[in-house]
């Protein structure tokens, strides 16, 4: 071998390395882009999946928020609409127990006959001798005028309804029960009228009020009230 033919074999040599040397550095080249975009696709996809895990706990959280909003909406509204019916069976009353006082005012015949109803039916509730009958200050006249007639109509009825005769002394409480709310206490207690009566130094009582008439009969009538007033 020749000098010529000894470079030409070197020349083939290093052109084979270097081809060799290519086709490896291509090769790990290739690798190498391929395990970037492994990880690369990777790291999207948990990424991507972390993005919608967040968003979709964000969105569970916001439509919670949104029930406990809509919730509490609901339940403030409720609330004051529960508040207005009570503001307005407050004002029913109070204006039932003024025009109660008032009327008692406007019509003394029928009021008496009604103070009359009221001791009697008080006195068939306690059944007691000595009974003491309290009023308004206003009332005073009118509740004089029927006390005779009350005890009578006691008497008979108790008579008629059991065969024994019954005894009862009336006399009159000289503590007042409140004056009519018409009379200008409208920060104080007030009695549309009506008679509460005791006995035993007040230890046993009757409360026969127009006003604790009025209550009796608006909470035994409350859901037919309620139905008329906002149905």
């Amino acid at each position: 071998m020749n000098e010529q033919e000894a470079k030409d074999r070197i020349k083939q040599m290093i052109s084979f390395v270097q081809e060799e040397a290519n086709e490896k550095a291509r090769e790990i080249e290739a690798k190498t882009e391929d395990e970037y975009n492994r990880v690369k696709s990777n790291h999207l996809n948990n990424a991507r999946k972390k993005l919608m895990a967040d968003n979709l706990k964000k969105w569970k959280n916001l439509e919670v928020k949104r029930r406990i909003d809509r919730s509490a909406a609901i339940n403030s509204s409720r609330m004051e609409i529960m508040k207005a019916r009570s503001d307005c069976m407050d004002q029913l009353l109070d204006e039932t127990k003024a025009e109660l006082a008032h009327r008692s005012k406007r019509e003394p015949t029928k009021y008496k006959k009604v103070l009359e109803d009221l001791i009697v039916n008080g006195l068939i509730k306690l059944l007691e001798k000595n009974v003491s009958v309290q009023f308004r200050a206003s009332d005073k006249h009118l509740v004089e005028s029927v006390l005779d007639d009350a005890k009578h109509r006691y008497l008979e009825i108790m008579k008629n309804s059991t065969g024994k005769d019954y005894e009862v002394h009336l006399e009159l409480d000289s503590n007042h029960l409140p004056p009519g709310p018409e009379e200008g206490h409208a920060h104080g207690p007030t009695c549309s009228g009506g008679v509460i009566l005791h006995s035993h130094h007040g230890k046993i009582r009757c409360i026969n009020t127009l006003d604790e008439r009025l209550f009796a009969v608006i909470e035994a009538n409350t859901p037919a009230l309620r139905k008329l007033l906002f149905s």
